[in-house]
């Protein structure tokens, strides 16, 4: 029985539909204020961690350029290994092994590393 309650009275039972309603003005007013300055308060920190330097940084200039070029440069690593320019590989995916480090990708530079294994040892 969807949105219905039962009650019990009398030995009968009574359905009600379930309804979020209040009868009591002040209680209405006084939750309305609540949400109302949770959701002020949740806003204006919203705002206030993308004004900051902090997160655009973390965004635009640490987190995705540095490591759109090093995965362009270990692409390019991999395309030199390929193509059997091993001091070339080696060179490149040395190159991205050192972005990924410096902005803190431990996964990328893993791979990296892993990358650089397999061409001084083929």
């Amino acid at each position: 029985m969807k949105n219905k309650i039962k009650h019990r009275k009398n030995n009968k039972i009574i359905k009600k539909k379930f309804s979020f309603k209040f009868k009591d003005k002040k209680r209405k007013i006084i939750l309305l204020s609540i949400i109302f300055v949770f959701i002020i308060i949740f806003v204006s920190e919203v705002v206030y961690l993308v004004k900051s330097d902090g997160f655009s940084k973390l965004i635009y200039s640490a987190g995705l350029t540095e490591k759109s070029q090093a995965d362009k440069i270990k692409k390019q690593g991999v395309k030199a290994f390929h193509d059997g320019e091993i001091e070339k590989a080696k060179d490149l995916l040395n190159d991205a092994k050192q972005k990924y480090q410096k902005i803190g990708d431990t996964n990328g530079e893993v791979d990296a590393d892993a990358l650089i294994w397999l061409v001084e040892h083929p």
